[in-house]
């Protein structure tokens, strides 16, 4: 799936557990959750040099060489069920030294952020994973116990990073949909 596919999928996603309840009494708690469910929903990529992820930064694809080379290749060790745990806590672990340090200077912050954060991350990059799934080519979630890939659909995903196929391009439009219908409960509206 294309990046931009898997942005949306993922911030949708998390929007959806804000709705169930994981949100926090500041806005801006729910924009920087928001944000990073979206940095999340493209990390399972950084096994694939021409992937949004690795096109991002210098030193991006020399990067994903190296993480395919030692997790399995694309779609094995960043998208298995193990990583999602490794996720979590890619995010947890420097949050919660940062509000350790913080309560040590005498600042606030509220280590129940460092939780909401890991979250959305979590479940970005979860959402990446089911994402792939839907697709003919599947995901190898129980690496490293197996290499077997297993899928939830039939999507076939575009050839190209320039347009969308039609079931990819349906794709984002239920996950708009559902944004919107999400966004406007969050506001108070009328679902």
């Amino acid at each position: 799936m294309l990046g931009r596919t898997h942005m949306i999928t993922g911030v949708v996603g998390w929007e959806g557990l804000l709705v169930q309840g994981a949100a926090s009494d500041h806005p801006w708690v729910g924009v920087g959750a928001a944000f990073f469910a979206l940095w999340g929903s493209l990390g399972p990529d950084m096994d694939h040099i021409h992937a949004t992820w690795a096109q991002s930064f210098p030193g991006g694809k020399r990067w994903a060489r190296f993480v395919s080379k030692r997790l399995g290749g694309h779609r094995q060790g960043t998208h298995s069920l193990l990583s999602i745990g490794v996720a979590w806590l890619m995010v947890a672990i420097p949050l919660g030294i940062a509000s350790l340090v913080a309560a040590a200077l005498g600042e606030w912050f509220d280590p129940a952020y460092v939780i909401i954060f890991a979250n959305a991350f979590a479940t970005g990059w979860t959402a990446h994973i089911v994402g792939d799934m839907l697709t003919v080519k599947g995901c190898g979630i129980f690496y490293p116990y197996s290499r077997k890939r297993f899928r939830i659909g039939n999507l076939r995903v575009s050839a190209s990073n320039k347009k969308l196929n039609p079931g990819e391009a349906a794709l984002v439009f239920a996950s708009y949909a559902t944004g919107v219908v999400l966004t406007i409960n969050l506001l108070g509206g009328f679902v």
